[in-house]
C-alpha cells in the first residue's frame, strides 16, 4: 500500500499534469496546492466541529472580528486565517518543501484522478454529514 495522503497528492499532480504537460513546476505545485488546500481546511473544521462539540456542547465559531465585525466578509476572513492558511502551509511543508513532490511522484503512478476525486467527494460529504448530525444534536438538545 502506502501513504494515503502522499497517494492522493500523486493522483493530483498526475492527474494536473496530464491535462497540461507544459505546465511549469512552479504553477503545478500552486494550483494543486491551493485547491487541495480548501479540502483539508474542509477536514480541519469537520473535526475542530466534532472536537468542540464533544468537550464544550457547541460548535466553535470562527469569529476573529478583524475587518468589519459580525459580517459575512469577517467570517470568511477568520476562516481563511484560522483554517486554509495552516492547511497551505501544512501541505506545503509536507509535500513540496526540497521538491518533496517530484519523488512523491516518481514513486506513486496515476490513477487519473480517482484517488483525489474519492478524496474530495468523501472529504465533503463527512462535513455536510457532521454538519447535519451535530446541528440535530444542538437544536435537540443532545450532548455526547
Amino acid at each position: 500500500m502506502g501513504n494515503i495522503y502522499e497517494m492522493i497528492w500523486a493522483d493530483a499532480l498526475h492527474k494536473t499534469k496530464s491535462k497540461n504537460r507544459n505546465i511549469r513546476n512552479k504553477d503545478l505545485i500552486w494550483d494543486n496546492l491551493l485547491f487541495l488546500s480548501v479540502i483539508t481546511a474542509l477536514n480541519f473544521a469537520t473535526i475542530i466541529g466534532w472536537i468542540s462539540y464533544y468537550f464544550m456542547g457547541y460548535v466553535y465559531t470562527f469569529e476573529l472580528k478583524l475587518i468589519m465585525p459580525d459580517t459575512l466578509v469577517d467570517k470568511i476572513f477568520s476562516v481563511g486565517i484560522q483554517l486554509y492558511i495552516p492547511s497551505v502551509v501544512l501541505n506545503y511543508f509536507s509535500i513540496f518543501f526540497n521538491n518533496k513532490h517530484l519523488k512523491i511522484m516518481e514513486k506513486y503512478s496515476s490513477r487519473e484522478g480517482k484517488i483525489v476525486l474519492t478524496y474530495i467527494f468523501t472529504s465533503i460529504g463527512i462535513f455536510i454529514i457532521s454538519a447535519i448530525v451535530i446541528g440535530i444534536f444542538i437544536r435537540s438538545g443532545i450532548v455526547l
